[in-house]
């Protein structure tokens, strides 16, 4: 059976490790390979089909500074590349910010090394740069297969045969055994910084957390208790769901929770709980599908409103820098949920991400 080694982010976010739960599940005889730190390792170590590299171990460290100063790839990498199969998994993983040429040509470096590089469950973009376009139209002709998770990304490349689109592989996830949790009077919405997720945006929509602190207000009037859950610490939800409570009346905070993601089960418990959802966090969306909740989105981004198009165009949504105090009240009569055949037909298309792996892991 083939290695594969799996590049990701995981231990910070719980969309990125509910990525790689799926691939977990949905091979457990496999053999992969992966690099994270303590909080990732902590994560999977009851999964017996994957072995995790702690780079934040002190042994880890000591060897990667060794190797930095020789000038040879990191010890991670070196196990990358003597696996010769390289999956990227992740979703908002080709953005046109920061050292994003950098990141390019690591990529293209490995596609020309890899016996097979594949990516799964990624959007691309949005992006108007020619140069960023063309310079990833390379990447992806020359790797095996790339499959996005939505239309608009595929749209870049319309002469590339190589690329498949499906809607978001945690649809394929099985949670049967968290929606017969019973459900609690609790609205959950998942909180994000928009200092970071509108870094390069002209205007910042400071007023999401006003906004939010008003929310929380009408539905404890109407006897809800509130979940403020952070599904990524180190991407700033923590410190905005703080300065959501800090907003809240002494009263209100009695009704109030925050919530910080360090283990899936308990987080998807967490969520399976609640009888409302109201997620600004993309997984938070797609979770609140699979468990069949009352939910509107809160969308700070185009990968959001072009799965919302993929899935339903007309569930219930607004975008963040959109949002006003007018919203509140319509927002706590719009919500709904998806119905189940149009669900099940999701699920079914998710499942097919990973067929392109199965005759690779039989090898």
């Amino acid at each position: 059976m083939s290695k594969v080694y799996v590049s990701g982010w995981w231990g910070e976010n719980l969309g990125d490790d509910l990525l790689l739960k799926s691939l977990l599940e949905k091979f457990p005889d496999a053999c992969f390979i992966t690099h994270s730190g303590f909080n990732g390792k902590k994560q999977f170590e009851n999964y017996s089909n994957i072995r995790i590299i702690n780079i934040d171990s002190w042994q880890i460290k000591l060897i990667n500074k060794f190797l930095s100063f020789l000038k040879l790839p990191l010890f991670q990498n070196i196990v990358a590349i003597c696996s010769r199969n390289y999956l990227e998994l992740g979703g908002s993983i080709f953005l046109e910010e920061g050292d994003w040429e950098r990141k390019f040509r690591n990529r293209y470096k490995l596609s020309k090394i890899m016996k097979k590089y594949i990516i799964i469950g990624s959007n691309f973009g949005p992006s108007k740069n020619t140069t960023f376009i063309n310079s990833y139209k390379k990447l992806f002709e020359n790797v095996d297969f790339v499959n996005f998770r939505d239309d608009i990304s595929k749209a870049y490349f319309p002469d590339l045969t190589n690329i498949s689109v499906y809607p978001d592989v945690v649809f394929q996830l099985d949670l049967d055994k968290y929606i017969d949790i019973k459900v609690k009077k609790i609205v959950n919405i998942s909180v994000i910084s928009v200092e970071r997720m509108y870094r390069y945006q002209n205007q910042i929509p400071i007023s999401y957390y006003e906004f939010l602190s008003n929310l929380c207000h009408e539905y404890i009037k109407k006897n809800y208790k509130i979940v403020l859950m952070a599904y990524s610490e180190v991407s700033g939800d923590y410190s905005a769901a703080k300065k959501v409570y800090t907003k809240l009346s002494e009263y209100d905070k009695n009704f109030v929770e925050i919530y910080v993601h360090k283990n899936i089960d308990k987080s998807l418990k967490l969520i399976s709980e609640a009888e409302i959802l109201i997620p600004s966090r993309f997984h938070g969306m797609i979770l609140g599908w699979l468990l069949n909740k009352k939910m509107y989105v809160l969308s700070y981004s185009k990968k959001t409103e072009n799965t919302i198009r993929f899935v339903k165009k007309d569930f219930p949504y607004s975008e963040i820098h959109k949002l006003n105090k007018n919203h509140v009240e319509n927002i706590i009569d719009s919500v709904e949920t998806l119905d189940l055949i149009h669900l099940n037909h999701l699920k079914e298309l998710a499942s097919h991400h990973f067929d392109i792996l199965s005759p690779l892991l039989k090898e």
